[in-house]
């Protein structure tokens, strides 16, 4: 296998297979709900951004998973330089 072949491989493991995979309207009735617990419970004085409105379950490279189960290719990270 060659260099070039190695390299899609690797990035191929960095992010999840199936994004994106969109199975309903964001935000779903789960990150709703934790959503509007988390507004009920916590401060106004946050250091991340209130405009997702998705509950995150997990991330894995450039992919997001909600709560819900959808599937994101996660655009906020920004690029070189």
């Amino acid at each position: 296998m060659n260099s070039v072949n190695i390299r899609k491989v690797d990035l191929a493991k960095l992010s999840m297979a199936n994004a994106p995979d969109i199975k309903g309207t964001p935000s779903g009735p789960k990150s709703k709900e934790l959503l509007d617990y988390q507004a009920s419970h916590e401060s106004s004085a946050v250091t991340y951004a209130k405009g997702m409105h998705i509950a995150i379950r997990r991330a894995k490279g450039a992919t997001i998973e909600d709560v819900d189960v959808n599937v994101y290719i996660d655009c906020f990270g920004g690029g070189p330089g």
